[in-house]
């Protein structure tokens, strides 16, 4: 049986407020090297969703619809999700909401232990992190990590001694525009990543569908100031890294 959750988002007044009907979400060019991402915890029942602050330039709108996208469940948002020019202040040295000032690298490292490891090893920490460019994350549980691990073999050290190996698979996970879990909800997609020339097809029942493997967002909507980071159940894998675990083309 279909279940829907339905949550009321707080209105909150700025300064010159404008309201906002739709979310929304806009393509942007963004570098590898400041990306640094992923990991968490699946949570142990249905779909859960972080509701999103206000945005430091707009006013919430009145409610918010958000869908339990559990293994039973279709998420179909309230209303249809619009182009709006210069939503989440892409390009610019502002978070996407106010009341969320905390960098995705600080959200990864406070909350996401195993992804961390991965993007520390893949050294994608070591560059600044650019705050202007803003990112849509999957970010695999630790779960999914062990799963991973499993299935081919490999301990988790063995993975982290990889470099080419974990920055191929990180890479593939961001997506350099913000998608948030209603616009992915709307319609099936593709996105291009940051690993160049790969592509994720978001696909009905909140899956995620990669060229050797699919998750499913068991958590959307945790916002960071520079991301919207979207937990899922299974690493995504490019078909070069299934191809270097298994000794075929590089």
């Amino acid at each position: 049986k279909k279940k829907k959750v339905w949550v009321e988002a707080v209105t909150r007044e700025r300064e010159h407020p404008t309201a906002m009907t739709t979310t929304a979400t806009m393509a942007a060019t963004s570098s590898i090297l400041i990306l640094a991402i992923l990991a968490g915890s699946l949570l142990p029942s249905g779909a859960q969703f972080a509701d999103p602050p206000p945005p430091s330039n707009e006013t919430m709108p009145d409610s918010i619809t958000v869908v339990d996208v559990g293994n039973d469940t279709t998420a179909v948002p309230e209303e249809p999700v619009a182009e709006m020019e210069g939503e989440y202040n892409q390009g610019v040295e502002d978070c996407i909401y106010a009341d969320s000032p905390l960098s995705r690298r600080q959200v990864i490292a406070d909350g996401y232990p195993t992804l961390w490891a991965a993007a520390q090893a893949s050294g994608l920490t070591d560059a600044p992190e650019n705050i202007s460019q803003k990112l849509t994350l999957f970010a695999p549980t630790d779960e999914a990590f062990s799963k991973f691990f499993e299935e081919n073999g490999l301990s988790p050290e063995e993975v982290l001694a990889n470099q080419p190996l974990v920055l191929e698979v990180l890479t593939y996970h961001a997506v350099p525009a913000v998608k948030d879990f209603e616009s992915l909800a709307s319609e099936p997609q593709d996105l291009p990543t940051l690993k160049e020339g790969s592509m994720l097809t978001i696909g009905t029942n909140s899956t995620v569908v990669g060229e050797a493997s699919n998750a499913t967002i068991a958590k959307g909507n945790i916002w960071s100031c520079n991301a919207v980071i979207h937990e899922i159940d299974t690493v995504l894998l490019p078909q070069s890294a299934v191809d270097a675990l298994t000794g075929g083309a590089p």
